[in-house]
């Protein structure tokens, strides 16, 4: 006899799908999108208008500007390269987020979001190390700055004490912004992780989504003066392509931030609703939920529900029909008497001899 089985790993893959399947999804991929072209536009942009302004300051206060072209240039490059690079992470998280919300539409029961959500862990990864790196980096440049300082000012006892003071007090900021840097990475890292493990699982994740969104609402408060400030800037200098570009860029960011950090909040309320929710009964270890489909039960007797026999919850009554009754043969009477046991006539009601009732 057949029989349908619950599947947890497809019924994760629907909840899943269910929240990514919002239009905000593709939105976001869209803004990434528009973010990389216009960081690639700016950082070819930069070089010939940032030399340009350059010369002119240099020739108006009768430098020599053969040494700043060579150092321009070099610095030009690098821009064009860090541009290409961020564009780069920026197209890929793009991608990822449209795979997300197109797999997450199809109607096909086998189409998985999996690779959108693994471009995301992938790249979150690469940052949280890349984070560490520049943590590392930072802690010894730091370092040697300070063993130099201290060095410079040891003549001087009060200058050295003040230094000191200083390095210090630098150390501790800095420490705190690397810390900051290394934890928002890994909140990153770890709830991308858990849209994965979601989808490639029998148990359901959302850890780091909340610390994620809410650093991405941190972000977007950052964002958000950052495009004031530079809306007024624009409007106060002449209006350029580039200036334009930038107030449109750190425009776009900050609606990007409200949207991740929205995306995220949203996906840790969801998931937890159905971790805990009233119909979430226990499977091999896994967790059910309201999207996933009740396990079958085997009939009993190898006969489905709707076939059992009619219970009949009335008490026994003798079933009385008229016409029967009137048409049913008559009993045959008895020819002796149970009482006295003298012989008696079958059409007599009563004995004859001692008038026992027959």
């Amino acid at each position: 006899m057949y029989e349908q089985r619950f599947n947890p790993f497809a019924a994760n893959i629907e909840i899943v799908k269910g929240y990514f399947k919002k239009s905000k999804v593709l939105v976001i991929g869209i803004l990434y999108l528009i973010i990389a072209a216009i960081g690639i536009i700016s950082a070819l942009l930069g070089p010939a208008s940032g030399q340009a302004e350059v010369m002119q300051l240099l020739d108006r206060l009768g430098i020599n500007s053969s040494d700043a072209s060579v150092a321009i240039a070099a610095s030009s490059v690098t821009n064009v390269i860090s541009a290409v690079f961020t564009a780069i992470i920026f197209t890929l998280t793009a991608v990822a987020f449209i795979i997300l919300f197109a797999k997450s539409r199809s109607a096909n029961p086998n189409s998985s979001p999996v690779a959108g959500a693994t471009i995301l862990y992938v790249l979150a990864i690469i940052t949280f190390v890349c984070s560490i790196i520049l943590a590392v980096l930072t802690v010894i440049a730091y370092a040697l700055s300070v063993v130099f300082g201290i060095s410079l000012f040891s003549r001087d006892s009060e200058t050295t004490s003040q230094a000191t003071v200083l390095f210090v007090i630098g150390g501790v900021i800095l420490a705190i912004f690397l810390f900051l840097l290394i934890f928002v990475c890994a909140c990153r890292k770890n709830y991308y992780r858990s849209v994965r493990h979601s989808l490639t699982s029998v148990e359901l994740q959302n850890k780091g989504a909340t610390a994620w969104g809410v650093f991405n609402i941190i972000f977007a408060v950052f964002f958000g003066i950052s495009t004031i400030l530079t809306l007024v800037e624009t409007f106060r200098n002449p209006v350029s392509l580039r200036s334009v570009l930038s107030a449109v860029m750190m425009a776009a960011t900050f609606v990007t931030r409200i949207l991740d950090a929205s995306i995220a909040l949203g996906y840790s309320r969801y998931i937890k609703r159905h971790i805990t929710g009233y119909n979430n009964t226990p499977y091999n270890g896994a967790q059910n939920n309201g999207y996933a489909p009740v396990p079958n039960q085997p009939y009993a007797n190898n006969r489905p529900p709707y076939h059992q026999p009619y219970r009949n919850d009335q008490p026994n009554v003798p079933y009385n029909d008229n016409f029967t009754q009137q048409n049913a043969p008559a009993q045959q009477r008895p020819t002796v008497c149970p009482n006295c046991g003298a012989p008696v006539d079958p059409s007599l009601p009563f004995c004859g001899n001692c008038g026992t009732k027959l």
